[in-house]
């Protein structure tokens, strides 16, 4: 009976999380917009050997992950109707009855599964966790490749459609499966401009996540801007729930702290030269967040009377008390569990959720190492050459 609850419970969607409320026309704008996507990555070719890759397989399963099952499948259905009635959304230049019944019509099967099936997975779960989650864009990728490759070998033999459906797009399918791994959200960055005021926060993705590491390349970074600060993991999902979250609930999820440095950086011409949603876009201008060791005995740290200094090539940059903007961290935690990661399912089990600078930006060039000294912390250093 455990195992058979197992299986049934159903976890909101991601679209469920952020319209929570949303009826037949939320899930049939969010089919329309989907089935416009899918027919959008079709056309999009990307350079890469041996075969041109599309982006297709990929979207599809992100659909899958983010509408869950149901309105996955749905959208996927709607995409291949399209197609069937003669409208152009294939990556080739046909389309109708004659197109579909084609080569790749296995395929286009395997876009039903994978929608349905990552779905179904993510129901359960699936993209709360970076590991399960490549899981999930394997087990997609598979149920695209398995009609596809049986609808060819009935067509042209098993050899010619292993050689010509499978093989050369096996490297593509690796790559696409560590780019969807790449922009999952493994960690956030919150803060306040003052201790009163609604905190804000950016996901922060596990490409630009980096757990006890002292060296980073400078060519990463168009500009490199040092931020020390306090980051916290959490041992336990938080997910959305109707009733708020308690400081002692929050705090009783955290599995340790940590000193941490944050990179400020920008993909624009330069800070402030865009308007504020485009570098909220930016993730903030955020370029890495650099997470050390755990501390000993986290819950006797007291954020608001801890010293922190950031020394660059043996130069105090900044020495301060109750630097971080935003006042005390732990109010930033509970406006997240409560508000602020809500649009993305809830802080997970594994999320570090960094809480602001405690000695502002210092910008430093390429070359330099930036050591934060903490009062009961520790200290914590980075190169960035």
């Amino acid at each position: 009976m455990a195992f058979a609850n197992t299986l049934t419970q159903r976890a909101a969607s991601l679209l469920e999380t952020v319209a929570p409320r949303g009826g037949l026309l939320t899930a049939a704008t969010a089919a329309v917009l989907g089935s416009l996507l899918l027919a959008a990555s079709a056309k999009v070719q990307v350079p890469f050997w041996p075969v041109p890759m599309t982006m297709q397989s990929m979207v599809v399963i992100l659909l899958g992950m983010a509408y869950g099952s149901r309105l996955a499948t749905a959208t996927v259905l709607l995409y291949l109707l399209e197609g069937l009635a003669g409208l152009p959304v294939f990556a080739g230049p046909g389309a109708g009855p004659a197109y579909m019944a084609g080569p790749t019509a296995g395929y286009l099967l395997g876009f039903v599964l994978a929608a349905g099936v990552t779905g179904w997975l993510a129901e359960r779960g699936w993209d709360r966790s970076p590991l399960k989650a490549v899981g999930a864009l394997a087990i997609g990728h598979a149920l695209l490749f398995v009609p596809g490759v049986a609808w060819m070998a009935v067509l042209f033999g098993g050899e010619k459609a292993v050689a010509l459906g499978l093989t050369p797009f096996l490297a593509a399918t690796v790559l696409k499966t560590a780019l969807g791994a790449a922009i999952m959200q493994a960690a956030w960055k919150v803060g306040a401009r003052t201790p009163d005021t609604e905190p804000f926060r950016a996901p922060i993705h596990a490409d630009t996540l980096f757990f006890d590491t002292t060296t980073l390349p400078a060519a990463d970074y168009q500009v490199i801007g040092m931020e020390a600060e306090i980051a916290y993991k959490f041992a336990k999902d938080l997910p959305p729930r109707a009733e708020p979250y308690s400081r002692e609930e929050v705090l009783d999820a955290v599995e340790s702290v940590h000193p941490a440095f944050e990179i400020v950086d920008t993909r624009f011409a330069g800070f402030s030269s865009q308007d504020g949603l485009s570098h909220m876009a930016d993730q903030f201008n955020h370029g890495a967040l650099v997470v050390g060791p755990a501390i000993a005995d986290w819950r006797s740290l007291e954020p608001l009377k801890e010293r922190v200094a950031l020394v660059v090539d043996g130069e105090t940059k900044a020495n301060t008390v109750a630097g971080n903007s935003a006042g005390e961290p732990v109010r930033l935690l509970v406006w997240m569990a409560n508000t602020g990661a809500v649009s993305l399912g809830g802080l997970k089990a594994g999320d570090v959720v960094t809480t602001g600078s405690h000695v502002g930006t210092v910008m430093v060039p390429a070359g330099s190492t930036s050591v934060a000294v903490y009062g009961t912390m520790g200290r914590y250093e980075l190169t960035v050459k």
